[in-house]
């Protein structure tokens, strides 16, 4: 029953980051990169504030976990802004792949350090897994294997994706530790604590009112969905490892494609196909490793 859930809950993510990315695309466009962040780590730290209360106030008189929150914080502080600069710099079509490397990153960190043990068969999937995404979203003739290294914004999209895999770790040990909404909410705090420093900086917290205003259905869809996600999988990773709940809900990356197919008419290429069913396939394999 618990492995169930833990299954559930990470599909649950994967569809809800899925949704939750499509409404952040549009805030960033409408709002910026920095106030969209802002707004989601707000609206996400007030409304779980109630919920933690009681342990906030233990937390900070515990330096062990205090340190492992700071240091989760730092984590997707850094992968925000180079996954953000990424995206900035290079092309989607180059840079996404690369995000794809969070899966096999996620699974080192929990095996090596000794967390995770998995058999043969979840490592062959969570393989079968990664290279479904990889596949999935390379658009014919954009992934040269002999000129990725080269192309503009790689090198930090890979940076962005060891950071990101640090945080999903963190974010598995913090929940598993102290628990997952006092994780996820110390992380809404950070991200709002650093994002105002910043927008106080250049000048931009005025606007935010009127930017919650003019924008507010947006902002709301994007804080929702995209919280919901983050607690959905922090509660995922106290009932399954780190390593299968990770490459289940990281699968959320072959949404997009399928998206684009039924939204934007979109064809796939005969790779792209294979890469959609692989993944899909390697999933409800992996979650059946757990819950049969």
């Amino acid at each position: 029953m618990q492995n169930s859930l833990g299954v559930l809950l990470s599909v649950s993510t994967l569809l809800l980051w899925s949704v939750g990315d499509f409404y952040i695309q549009k805030s960033t466009r409408l709002v910026g990169i920095w106030k969209s962040l802002f707004f989601i780590s707000f609206f996400g730290m007030v409304l779980e504030l109630p919920f933690v209360w009681v342990e906030v106030q233990k937390i900070f008189l515990s330096p062990q976990s205090l340190i492992l929150l700071v240091v989760l914080g730092l984590s997707i502080f850094l992968a925000a802004l180079l996954d953000f600069e990424a995206l900035k710099r290079g092309k989607i079509a180059v840079v996404e792949p690369v995000f794809g490397l969070g899966i096999p990153f996620t699974v080192f960190l929990a095996v090596v350090s000794g967390h995770d043990i998995l058999s043969l068969t979840q490592s062959l999937l969570i393989g079968a897994i990664f290279i479904g995404i990889i596949l999935s979203v390379v658009v014919k003739g954009s992934f040269r294997y002999d000129r990725i290294i080269w192309e503009k914004g790689v090198f930090i999209a890979i940076l962005g994706t060891l950071a990101m895999a640090l945080t999903n770790f963190l974010t598995g040990i913090g929940s598993q530790l102290i628990s997952p909404l006092m994780t996820i909410w110390f992380i809404n705090f950070f991200l709002t604590i650093t994002t105002f420093v910043y927008l106080f900086a250049k000048g931009e917290w005025r606007s935010l009112p009127n930017d919650l205003r003019r924008h507010s259905k947006v902002i709301l869809e994007e804080s929702l969905f995209d919280n919901i996600a983050w607690l959905s999988y922090a509660f995922a990773m106290t009932l399954i490892p780190i390593s299968i709940s990770t490459s289940i809900a990281e699968s959320y990356i072959v949404m997009a494609v399928l998206l684009g197919v039924s939204v934007n008419k979109e064809t796939l290429n005969r790779h792209q196909v294979l890469g959609v069913i692989l993944a899909v396939l390697g999933v409800i394999s992996l979650s059946l490793t757990v819950t049969g």
